[in-house]
């Protein structure tokens, strides 16, 4: 949804190839509450919180090796 020109509630964004970058939650255009982060080829980077624009809270952290990180983030 979009709201006075910004990104507001559920939505997913694009590249300009049609790769999926993120998938959640925007407040004023900016990434806030759950969601998911993809990488430039379209594989799971992160999913869980996020907090004016920051990967802040508890999140799964995929490395491009296959192994994971779960816990929890503060500011990206």
């Amino acid at each position: 949804m979009v709201k006075d020109n910004q990104f507001h509630g559920y939505g997913e964004l694009f590249n300009e190839l049609g790769v999926k970058k993120f998938e959640g939650t925007f407040i004023n255009h900016k990434l806030e509450g759950k969601g998911t982060r993809y990488s430039e080829q379209g594989s799971i980077v992160y999913t869980g919180d996020f907090k004016d624009d920051e990967m802040t809270g508890h999140a799964i952290y995929y490395y491009e090796d296959g192994s994971r990180h779960e816990g929890l983030f503060e500011n990206g």
